[in-house]
């Protein structure tokens, strides 16, 4: 039997979080481009997202990329362009200069929700 991904959604009761894209700003990261994105939830809350991607036209692959924990709340999706101590480079970069499109959002109580509490 094969479902459908409405029906999939509603037996697992999975409810799609609505963002709504409010800014957006592209800068040149040299070898590849950087999206600076802020997004609206309906209780008003703003999450930061990043987004890196080569710098072509083009459809690319593309990667979510979910940002460490290290007890770090203050650097979230920054991760993506500065990486962390333990990885061997920042993932956001290199990612893009091979021909991928990653995208990182801020989870809840890091970077631009690091006033929430967990």
């Amino acid at each position: 039997m094969t479902l459908s991904r409405d029906e999939l959604r509603r037996l697992l009761k999975i409810e799609e979080p609505v963002l709504s894209l409010i800014e957006r700003r592209a800068e040149d990261g040299g070898g590849h481009v950087v999206e600076h994105l802020m997004f609206g939830l309906p209780s008003g809350e703003r999450v930061r997202g990043l987004l890196t991607r080569p710098r072509a036209e083009g459809r690319y692959p593309a990667i979510l990329y979910a940002h460490s924990h290290g007890d770090r709340h203050d650097i979230g999706a920054s991760e993506l362009l500065d990486g962390r101590e333990y990885l061997l480079s920042p993932w956001g970069p290199l990612l893009a200069q091979n021909g991928y499109v990653a995208f990182c959002l801020d989870m809840p109580s890091f970077g631009s929700q690091s006033a929430r509490t967990e």
